[in-house]
Protein backbone atom coordinates (compact mmCIF):
# COMPACT_ATOMS: atom_id res chain seq x y z
CA UNK A 1 0.00 0.00 0.00
CA UNK A 2 2.76 2.05 1.08
CA UNK A 3 4.21 1.63 -2.56
CA UNK A 4 1.44 2.87 -4.12
CA UNK A 5 0.65 5.90 -1.59
CA UNK A 6 4.22 6.96 -2.75
CA UNK A 7 3.31 6.92 -6.36
CA UNK A 8 0.76 8.56 -6.65
CA UNK A 9 2.63 11.44 -3.74
CA UNK A 10 6.01 11.65 -6.66
CA UNK A 11 2.97 12.31 -8.98
CA UNK A 12 1.30 14.60 -7.69
CA UNK A 13 4.57 16.55 -6.51
CA UNK A 14 5.79 16.47 -10.19
CA UNK A 15 2.82 17.91 -10.79
CA UNK A 16 3.04 20.97 -8.78
CA UNK A 17 6.31 21.67 -9.86
CA UNK A 18 4.89 21.72 -13.60
CA UNK A 19 2.88 24.63 -12.41
CA UNK A 20 5.44 26.49 -10.58
CA UNK A 21 7.97 29.59 -11.82
CA UNK A 22 11.39 29.45 -12.25
CA UNK A 23 11.56 31.45 -9.45
CA UNK A 24 10.12 30.16 -6.60
CA UNK A 25 8.58 31.77 -3.63
CA UNK A 26 6.41 30.65 -0.73
CA UNK A 27 3.53 32.31 -2.43
CA UNK A 28 3.99 30.50 -5.84
CA UNK A 29 4.47 27.41 -4.46
CA UNK A 30 1.49 27.56 -2.24
CA UNK A 31 -0.63 28.53 -5.19
CA UNK A 32 0.51 25.44 -6.95
CA UNK A 33 0.10 23.09 -4.82
CA UNK A 34 -3.80 24.60 -4.01
CA UNK A 35 -4.10 24.21 -8.04
CA UNK A 36 -2.33 21.00 -8.72
CA UNK A 37 -4.98 19.07 -6.04
CA UNK A 38 -7.50 20.73 -8.78
CA UNK A 39 -6.40 19.30 -12.08
CA UNK A 40 -5.63 15.97 -11.07
CA UNK A 41 -7.90 12.96 -11.79
CA UNK A 42 -10.56 12.81 -9.00
CA UNK A 43 -8.72 9.79 -7.53
CA UNK A 44 -5.67 11.34 -7.17
CA UNK A 45 -7.58 14.72 -5.98
CA UNK A 46 -8.46 13.02 -2.70
CA UNK A 47 -4.82 11.43 -1.84
CA UNK A 48 -3.68 15.50 -3.12
CA UNK A 49 -6.16 17.11 -0.31
CA UNK A 50 -5.21 14.68 2.53
CA UNK A 51 -0.89 15.22 1.73
CA UNK A 52 -1.37 18.68 1.11
CA UNK A 53 -3.88 19.45 4.05
CA UNK A 54 -2.03 17.93 6.72
CA UNK A 55 1.60 18.60 5.55
CA UNK A 56 1.11 21.89 3.54
CA UNK A 57 3.99 23.58 5.14
CA UNK A 58 6.70 20.88 5.07
CA UNK A 59 5.97 20.37 1.58
CA UNK A 60 5.98 24.20 0.61
CA UNK A 61 9.07 24.20 2.79
CA UNK A 62 10.78 21.27 0.05
CA UNK A 63 9.34 22.83 -2.81
CA UNK A 64 11.31 25.90 -2.34
CA UNK A 65 14.77 23.73 -1.14
CA UNK A 66 13.60 22.16 -4.44
CA UNK A 67 13.70 18.66 -3.25
CA UNK A 68 12.89 15.72 -5.74
CA UNK A 69 9.72 14.53 -5.41
CA UNK A 70 11.26 11.18 -4.23
CA UNK A 71 12.37 12.98 -0.82
CA UNK A 72 9.49 15.01 -0.54
CA UNK A 73 7.10 11.38 -0.59
CA UNK A 74 9.36 10.09 1.83
CA UNK A 75 9.54 12.95 4.61
CA UNK A 76 5.51 12.84 4.06
CA UNK A 77 5.58 9.52 4.70
CA UNK A 78 8.37 9.53 8.01
CA UNK A 79 6.18 12.76 9.39
CA UNK A 80 3.03 10.93 9.36
CA UNK A 81 4.35 7.72 10.50
CA UNK A 82 4.64 4.48 7.91
CA UNK A 83 2.30 5.70 5.07
CA UNK A 84 -0.70 6.89 6.95
CA UNK A 85 -1.14 10.41 5.63
CA UNK A 86 -4.50 9.52 4.50
CA UNK A 87 -5.91 8.92 7.72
Amino acid sequence: ESEILCTMCETIIRTVEGLLPKDRTEETVAEALKKACHILPHGLRKVCDAIFGKYFKQVVDLLLEEAAPTVICIAILQISGQGHFLT
